[in-house]
């Protein structure tokens, strides 16, 4: 949850998503993350003890990636 609210604010900040392969973009999404979980933390809300930067940094490499609407149509034929 953290670090998708990490990849709303980089959105807001910016008024796009990450770039695909753009480790600036993807430090920065990590930083709002930790930041945001600091936060938390001393507020008394939910937060993790050690942040997954591997997972942030990939939730913010493939933010901007699309499903292909023919690939989502057989997908959920087949998950039938």
């Amino acid at each position: 949850h953290i670090a998708w609210q990490a990849l709303r604010d980089f959105r807001k900040a910016e008024g796009r998503f990450p770039a695909p392969g753009d480790v600036e973009d993807q430090q920065k999404v990590v930083n709002l993350a930790q930041h945001i979980n600091a936060a938390h933390k001393s507020a008394g809300h939910f937060h993790v003890g050690t942040l997954d930067v591997a997972l942030v940094s990939a939730l913010a490499d493939g933010a901007q990636g699309e499903i292909n609407p023919m690939a989502a149509f057989l997908g959920g034929m087949v998950a039938q």
